[in-house]
């Protein structure tokens, strides 16, 4: 799956009884163009969406519990393995397939009490100074910790946590020095 000058072109791969493969393309319009599919992880089928807005790609779930919709934007070409239910980035490091939603990302995150409020989800490369062998696809989510400081004022503190595309693990998290240095003193 590619997005073109607007459309987006899927390319199915199928085949027949005797083993004759054969390519299928499909091309939908961002008006209307979606791919849904149903994505295994852990065990559990989760419906996912796949579409294009503002020119990039989009991964979207329904929401869990009380949640507003998922969404996570792509910054890399996308490929849908209709057959597996499977979805794969191309990066300048190779093809790396995706084994964790956002909604896994993002659950973890506020399970550990790491974000109380989600701004933006993207599916992207790590942003470290690092070599390109440390780097890893991930999902970038911007947040807010909602915090009181000696139990009273409240404070909102900007966060920006990275979560394993392919383990699910945190990657990294960025929060004011205020909460690395001082944490003891602000609480929920």
């Amino acid at each position: 799956m590619r997005n073109e000058n607007g459309r987006i072109l899927i390319r199915i791969k199928t085949e027949d009884a005797l083993g004759n493969e054969t390519d299928q393309r499909l091309e939908l319009r961002p008006e209307d163009g979606t791919a849904r599919l149903k994505f295994e992880e852990n065990g559990i089928e989760k419906d996912v969406t796949v579409k294009v807005q503002n020119g990039r790609f989009v991964i979207e779930q329904e929401g869990f519990g009380s949640a507003a919709d998922i969404s996570a934007f792509v910054n890399f070409p996308l490929t849908i393995d209709t057959e597996t239910n499977s979805i794969a980035v191309t990066t300048p490091l190779g093809v790396v397939n995706v084994q964790q939603l956002p909604s896994t990302a993002i659950e973890g995150l506020l399970g550990s009490n790491v974000i109380d409020t989600i701004e933006s989800t993207e599916l992207d490369e790590t942003e470290t100074d690092a070599e390109d062998a440390n780097k890893q696809v991930v999902y970038r989510i911007k947040g807010v910790k909602n915090t009181r400081f000696l139990g009273l004022i409240k404070v909102d503190a900007p966060i920006l946590a990275e979560v394993s595309a392919i383990t699910g693990e945190q990657v990294y998290v960025n929060q004011p020095w205020y909460l690395n240095a001082f944490g003891f003193l602000f609480a929920k």
